[in-house]
């Protein structure tokens, strides 16, 4: 009887992994479309999306707050694959902060670099998450996808930035996006 369980188990196992590598396969197979980059004032950008998601904020019981650098310039990017990137974080951020909290969405510059931060009063993350957060399946919500955060990054990546977050347990998030100014004429 052991025995049979144990396989069964296996047996089970192996499926699993064999419907993993084939979900896998299919993911890296697919590919953002062509970045269709073009000067973006990220403040612009910002106003008319998030003038768009009042109600979202409101359901969820979440405040918006905003600090726009008034001297960012443009960045060189795919207005709408930016707009995605910063949505998935808005998400985020609006799953993990409980009623009553806020989501903080500001513009900077360093140098030649744009930022652009989603901050959360949510409740935070173990260095554990942290370490995962970028990895393909790895969620932290019980009905996440863990591919979020994935599509961030290979956004950045394919724009020439980065995505980084910090975090504490019980003291919210904050992701920034860093993306190069575009070139001066």
């Amino acid at each position: 009887m052991r025995r049979t369980r144990v396989h069964g188990w296996s047996t089970e196992c192996a499926r699993k992994s064999s419907a993993s590598t084939r979900c896998w396969k299919i993911i890296c197979d697919l590919r953002l479309p062509k970045l269709q980059r073009r000067a973006v004032e990220v403040n612009e950008l910002l106003d008319q999306k998030l003038a768009f998601m009042e109600s979202i904020f409101g359901q969820a019981g979440v405040a918006l707050g905003t600090s726009f650098d008034p001297s960012l310039e443009t960045v060189s990017a795919d207005p709408e694959q930016l707009w995605q990137a910063i949505l998935n974080l808005i998400r985020n951020g609006i799953d993990a902060t409980p009623a009553g909290g806020e989501i903080i969405v500001s513009t900077s510059r360093a140098g030649r670099e744009a930022h652009i931060s989603v901050a959360d009063t949510g409740g935070g993350m173990t260095a554990e998450q942290l370490e995962k957060l970028y990895i393909p399946f790895f969620s932290t919500k019980p009905t996440g996808t863990g591919l979020g955060l994935a599509l961030v990054q290979q956004i950045m990546i394919e724009h020439g930035g980065r995505v980084e977050c910090e975090s504490a347990p019980g003291k919210g998030s904050a992701f920034t996006l860093f993306l190069p100014l575009a070139a001066k004429s």
